[in-house]
């Protein structure tokens, strides 16, 4: 299965892995998102909905960095990095 979602004109794709105990015949289980990121006009919002995706945040994120209520704020230019950086990491992004 493939999702997608857009940032800016660049279309980032996240490939569902299938479960290890299912057979070639059976469907695809998606994996549970750590990370939303939502395209809110001028900025994106990264919030984190696992404390995996919550921890990487932490650690790789400047510790003056704003947050609006549990969502990390990011202007346009860095998005695309930032999202690149948790999916080599293999976070999970929706």
């Amino acid at each position: 299965m493939l999702a997608a979602f857009c940032f800016g004109h660049s279309l980032v794709r996240v490939f569902t892995k299938k479960h290890a105990s299912m057979n070639r015949a059976a469907h695809f289980i998606p994996n549970t998102p750590d990370v939303l990121v939502r395209n809110e006009g001028t900025l994106f919002l990264f919030c984190p909905l696992t404390t995996r995706g919550k921890s990487w945040i932490d650690e790789n994120v400047q510790p003056d960095a704003l947050w609006f209520g549990g969502a990390l704020v990011v202007e346009h230019r860095f998005a695309w990095a930032l999202a690149q950086g948790m999916f080599d990491e293999g976070l999970v992004l929706a």
